[in-house]
Formats: structure tokens, C-alpha cells, sequence
């Protein structure tokens, strides 16, 4: 468990990242939902980040309810809380747009060798206020074996196929595109977990990394710094603290997308010391 000032708020989580909203003209249509996935976040990609950036991917993510389960933990005498999240992602096609595709691209990173890869990384942040959204945790998503066969024997996957897999087992290289429409929905199934979560929490918020190689160069000398777009689900949770039967979780709002940065600025650094 991680406890933080506001000063490491900004960048340690979110920086000052920036959500947008865009048309949906621009977007490939999001799945049908079924087998118990409520919640769908479509890729959302502009111009102006298809102009930056060459060979550009994004997956749509689907999402199960939040749940909780007593689970054997490494290091620890007994069932432990834990929280985990079920989902499903699958690239789109990236419906190109007219504007601002006449100029070369600016993102200026060395491209990486092989195929691009799909490694998530899930990270639970919780929060008191739901207007200022100061963490109080975060907790980077922990692979745990044994709770991983305990959500599989929960969510009835309905294939071997379809089984939930942990954020190390599902890495794989981005597959090819489908369409919403196609007849094959070949989605990649997994699960992120989370342990040590003050079971008095009331908001929190997921950000999912990983499910898009967008990203933007920003700064110059020692501020330049690369951030990259990420997904957001944010929760609400009530219930009783001690009896994890009676805990419940709601989505609070839509997923979104916004750009996080890889790593602290100068001036963040400068203010911890």
C-alpha cells in the first residue's frame, strides 16, 4: 500500500493529463456487450494524433463489475481482500480523419524492434474527495496464481480460450484489427487484482495503460518528457468494511481517455526534496 502527499498528486498519477471528448464519427463502433460485460470504452483517435504519429494502435476494452473475493496472498497468514477487475480488449480499425493528416509525423521516439506488444498495466488509485480526486492509495495491479483460479471458477469463462488470464500471462503481440461487425470476435481476456485496499473506501479510479501505443512529446531540455494515452474507469463502493459479501461496487460515469506522463517533471522532483 502506498500513502501520498498532494504535492506527488500530479505526477505520480495523472500529471496534469488532458481528457478529451471527441466525435464519434471518428471512431470504429464499439462491440456488442454479452457474458457479463457491462461497461464499453471505443478507441478514440484524432487527426491530430494520427498526423504525429505513424503506425498507430488502439484496442476496445470491455469491462466486468468490479468484485471482491477472499484469496490465499503471498507473504500473508490467511484469505486476504481482494479486488479485481475482468475485462476483455480487442484492437479496432482506426477510421482515419482528413484533418491535419497532410503534414509528416512529429512524435520523434525510436521505434521499437519486433512487433509491437500488448502489455497492460493496471493501477487502482483511491480517493476521499470527488472533487479534487487526491489519491489516499495506489496500487499497481499484483498477479496473484491462486486468485486467478478462484476468479476463473467465478466467471464460468465458456471456452479454455476465454479463461481470464493475469497482467504477465495475457503480454502477447498486438494482434491484427477486427472490425465491430466481423463475424470472429477473437477478444483477449484478462484480469487485474489488487490487494491492501483500505476496505473503507468510497471513490476510486482505475488507469488503464497499455491499450494504446498513442503518446505526445512534450517539453524541451530537462521538462521534456513523453506521455502516454491511457484509459480511466472510475468507481464508487459501498458497503460493509469487514464482510466482503456485503461490499458493492459501481461504475461511477463513462471510461475516457487522457495522456499521463512517463515519469515525474523537474519541478515535481525539486518540491519532494
Amino acid at each position: 500500500m502506498s500513502t501520498i502527499g498532494r504535492r506527488s498528486f500530479m505526477s505520480l498519477v495523472l500529471g496534469s493529463t488532458v481528457g478529451f471528448g471527441l466525435s464519434s464519427q471518428l471512431f470504429a463502433a464499439d462491440g456488442e456487450l454479452d457474458r457479463g460485460f457491462v461497461m464499453a470504452a471505443q478507441p478514440f483517435t484524432t487527426g491530430v494524433e494520427i498526423a504525429r504519429q505513424m503506425e498507430i494502435w488502439e484496442m476496445e476494452v470491455q469491462k466486468k463489475p468490479m468484485r471482491l473475493i477472499m484469496a490465499d496472498v503471498p507473504g500473508q497468514k490467511g484469505p486476504q481482500q481482494v479486488w479485481y477487475l475482468a475485462y476483455r480488449a480487442l484492437p479496432r480499425p482506426i477510421i482515419k480523419s482528413d484533418i491535419g493528416t497532410d503534414v509528416d509525423p512529429v512524435n520523434e521516439l525510436d521505434p521499437a524492434p519486433g512487433p509491437p506488444m500488448f502489455i497492460p498495466q493496471m493501477t487502482l488509485v483511491t480517493y476521499s474527495d470527488r472533487k479534487t480526486e487526491i489519491p489516499v492509495q495506489i496500487h499497481i495491479d499484483r498477479v496473484l496464481p491462486s486468485a486467478i483460479k478462484q476468479i476463473n471458477t467465478i466467471e464460468r469463462p465458456a471456452t479454455p480460450e476465454q479463461a481470464f488470464l493475469d497482467s504477465v500471462s495475457i503480454v502477447r503481440p498486438v494482434p491484427e484489427p477486427v472490425p465491430a461487425d466481423a463475424p470472429e470476435q477473437p477478444w483477449i481476456y484478462g484480469v487485474c487484482t489488487w490487494t491492501g485496499v483500505d476496505p473503507r473506501t468510497d471513490f476510486f479510479k482505475v488507469i488503464l495503460q497499455g491499450f494504446s501505443n498513442v503518446y505526445e512529446i512534450r517539453g524541451e531540455g530537462d521538462d521534456r518528457r513523453t506521455w502516454r494515452k491511457v484509459l480511466v474507469q472510475k468507481f464508487t463502493s459501498r458497503g460493509d468494511e469487514f464482510d466482503p459479501t456485503q461490499k458493492e461496487f459501481e461504475f461511477d460515469g463513462k471510461p475516457f481517455w487522457e495522456y499521463q506522463p512517463d515519469k515525474k517533471s523537474k519541478a515535481d522532483l525539486a518540491a519532494e526534496k
